[in-house]
């Protein structure tokens, strides 16, 4: 696979009452330091949608920028509006719990805005494309989950497949998705695991489940090496 150079953008916020470590999204506790304050990931975009942030990131020296919600009115704006689409889509279960006015009225202090672009220092590449061969890119999951006649079994996302809108599967990949897709479907395909039993089974189907495929492993590995071999000779 090659990568390709697409611009990508996050943003994490820190929350203005129990904290949150940067790797959950569930309260966060640590010795000696009380009121312990973490970060959550808020958004992860790229290609047009992340050149929004670019207005926001005004430095270019490191690829990424601390939003002050004291200091810079930029960033206050930026800082409201994360917190406010968090509340809408939360805003159900909080009322449910009793938090709702509480967190509404919260102000994240701090936020870390990170643009990853060809102005970003460092910058060497960004999502896997899948290049020419002789295995279609919708049919390359199914392939390369088990790539051998052997229990060897491949979770990556370099291989993986992000589903179109009508869930077939489509040729961009390179999000944890994929990894985690794959690697679900070999735990039930090969491992004879149950599904997740909090997932509603239809949408399991429709987009975590891989189609079956028919395709001898032995055939797939000719085909390569004649292409391989086809293109050495060129």
């Amino acid at each position: 696979s090659s990568s390709s150079s697409s611009s990508s953008s996050s943003s994490s916020a820190s929350s203005g009452g129990q904290g949150t470590e940067t790797t959950s999204d569930g309260d966060a506790a640590a010795a000696d330091v009380a009121p312990c304050y973490g970060f959550i990931e808020a958004t992860y975009t790229y290609h047009d949608a992340a050149k929004y942030y670019m207005t926001h990131q005004l430095n270019q020296d490191q690829p990424f920028m601390i939003l002050d919600n004291a200091k810079d009115p930029i960033a206050s704006s930026l800082l409201l509006m994360v917190h406010s689409a968090l509340y809408e889509y939360h805003e159900d279960a909080l009322m449910a719990a009793g938090y709702a006015d509480e967190v509404k009225m919260m102000s994240p202090p701090l936020g870390v805005l990170s643009y990853w672009g060809p102005q970003a220092p460092g910058y060497g590449g960004a999502v896997h494309t899948t290049t020419a061969g002789p295995i279609p890119p919708q049919d390359l999951p199914l392939q390369a989950i088990r790539p051998v006649d052997a229990p060897i079994y491949i979770a990556n996302e370099a291989f993986g497949s992000l589903r179109n809108p009508d869930a077939t599967l489509g040729s961009n990949h390179g999000w944890a998705e994929c990894s985690l897709v794959m690697a679900e479907n070999i735990l039930t395909k090969y491992f004879h695991l149950d599904p997740p039993h909090w997932m509603d089974p239809a949408v399991y189907a429709k987009y975590v489940q891989y189609p079956a495929t028919s395709v001898n492993v032995s055939e797939i590995h000719a085909q390569h090496m004649e292409y391989t071999a086809t293109n050495a000779n060129q």
